[in-house]
């Protein structure tokens, strides 16, 4: 799969926590658990993000780390949301 249908797919899944977020704030529930959500690394992106597909040079790229970044503070942010609701 190309980089960018990987991030295209990644940006798609990533979006469908705002009705996930939304859903548990107007319920009070979740299937997910904070602890689990707040780890950047179990979701497909996150496990591509981290795993073997990218080059090394890929990771040394800014952009990279600019990612890496901006996933993890999503991550927290979800979770700390969902702790919230729940």
């Amino acid at each position: 799969m190309a980089l960018q249908d990987e991030i295209r797919n990644a940006i798609g899944a990533h979006g469908l926590w705002k009705g996930r977020l939304n859903s548990a704030i107007d319920t009070g529930t979740s299937e997910f658990a904070p602890e689990n959500v707040r780890l950047d690394n179990r979701c497909e992106f996150g496990k591509w993000l981290y795993g073997p597909t990218l080059s090394a040079a890929d990771k040394r790229n800014p952009h990279y780390a600019t990612v890496r970044v901006k996933h993890a503070e999503f991550h927290k942010e979800a979770a700390g949301i969902l702790a919230l609701a729940t």
